[in-house]
């Protein structure tokens, strides 16, 4: 009986000495972020052949995922953190054999910067070709956007062709979207923003990886006046 309260008691010690890793400002962190885009050096590797899930967990440990399956886990090192800046670094502990990963993250020192909840870089403080970053997205909070009425902001058109750029910005509530048409709303050079308007939206089409903002489908349009 000795035995079993002591380990009970272990139990209840380890537990209660956990703690979080992020400060307030940085709690959103924790969960599950897409991989959705490298940056290494001058070049970028194909988004398409990138597929890892990194996993930010509560007492100072992370997991990469690939095909439902652990194959990276280890330590989050905090070197700064303040109310606004958070480097770290990343230690694995366990790695897969047969994982071979699209580049190597653990080790590195990382800055984390972000321009929303749902979208962040990190990224170390060297240029050019010894640049290295990481763009990571969080579906399950973009995913709230989906399939929403809601008022909304136009607040611009881009015309400038590349990826990302082109088309509507949208403002709605603290986000900003895009979207490359809005029903019977056509951009002319007398146009005049902000247009206040009353929006469906429908699912997020471009994955912008939080270089501006995602484009989602625009379904119905009501401006309001």
């Amino acid at each position: 009986m000795k035995k079993i309260a002591l380990f009970i008691m272990t139990i209840f010690i380890t537990a209660s000495c956990e703690k979080d890793t992020f400060n307030d400002n940085f709690s959103f962190l924790y969960g599950d972020w897409n991989l959705t885009q490298l940056n290494v050096g001058t070049s970028s590797p194909d988004p398409s052949e990138i597929g890892e899930v990194i996993q930010f967990i509560k007492n100072d440990s992370y997991n990469i995922i690939k095909e439902n399956k652990i194959v990276e886990s280890g330590e989050i090192d905090v070197e700064m953190q303040t109310e606004d800046y958070l480097s770290l670094t990343m230690v694995a502990k366990e790695i897969d054999p047969t994982y071979n990963p699209t580049v190597k993250i653990s080790g590195k020192s990382l800055i984390v910067t972000y321009t929303e909840e749902t979208s962040i870089l990190l990224h170390n403080n060297a240029t050019d070709a010894g640049y290295f970053g990481l763009w990571l997205s969080n579906c399950k909070k973009k995913a709230e956007l989906a399939n929403k009425t809601t008022d909304a902001q136009i607040i611009g058109f881009v015309t400038e062709k590349c990826f990302c750029c082109w088309g509507w910005v949208i403002k709605v509530g603290a986000d900003t979207i895009k979207t490359e048409q809005i029903p019977t709303l056509t951009p002319t050079e007398n146009i005049v923003f902000p247009i206040n308007a009353r929006i469906t939206i429908g699912e997020r089409t471009i994955d912008c990886s939080g270089r501006i903002a995602d484009y989602y489908e625009i379904k119905e349009f009501t401006e309001l006046k």
